[in-house]
């Protein structure tokens, strides 16, 4: 069995495949390519994620317009969602999860080394939040790039379930704006600006 990445719902494993089964090999190379950096760049964020509710709480983080520790939670929650579809979407491609294309280990080590900024003490709440808006920027842009060529590919259930992920994606980055607007509102004493959910200014 394999999960339907458009319903949700558990079909034979045939069935998900045939979903891609059109694809050239030279296609489908493209496209593991691309899914292999979201599940990189995936369990980055769910690391990041979880860094910054630690620091948080370690710092007893609070100030207007900051984030919450729910907040935290749900868009950690989210990105595991993210990470599952993607791993649903590399098996029905005949890939493997567990492999790791040459693109997805640059992606891993930039993580990594964004990790390890976040949970350094010795880096302070704005900047951990200068570091998570970057690497929410690269994650909204790859997931329009997967998008985009998932549906010049054809693969409509796929895409469907992709461009529920570019919603959140664009969402986690309008957040992580407005929280780290707020900081430096906070940093100099002035009250958080008022962020409309469709701004996508940069700070």
């Amino acid at each position: 069995m394999a999960l339907d990445i458009r319903t949700g719902v558990d079909v034979p494993l045939g069935v998900a495949r045939s979903v891609v089964g059109n694809l050239k090999s030279k296609q489908s190379a493209v496209f593991l390519d691309l899914l292999g950096d979201r599940l990189a760049s995936e369990r980055t964020a769910i690391r990041l994620y979880h860094a910054l509710l630690t620091k948080r709480e370690n710092e007893q983080r609070g100030y207007a317009g900051g984030p919450t520790a729910e907040q935290l939670e749900r868009i950690r929650d989210e990105e595991t969602e993210h990470l599952m579809i993607v791993g649903d979407a590399i098996d029905a491609l005949d890939g493997d999860p567990a492999a790791t294309p040459a693109s997805a280990d640059i992606i891993g080590i930039a993580g990594a080394r964004w990790v390890q900024l976040l949970t350094d003490p010795r880096t302070s709440w704005l900047e951990a939040l200068k570091v998570l808006l970057a690497a929410e920027l690269v994650d909204s842009d790859a997931w329009r790039a997967l998008v985009e060529l998932t549906e010049g590919l054809r693969q409509s259930r796929m895409a469907a379930a992709f461009h529920r992920v570019l919603r959140d994606e664009e969402s986690h980055l309008v957040q992580v704006r407005a929280w780290l607007s707020a900081a430096i509102h906070a940093q100099a004493g002035l009250p958080p600006r008022s962020v409309d959910p469709n701004d996508i200014w940069l700070p």
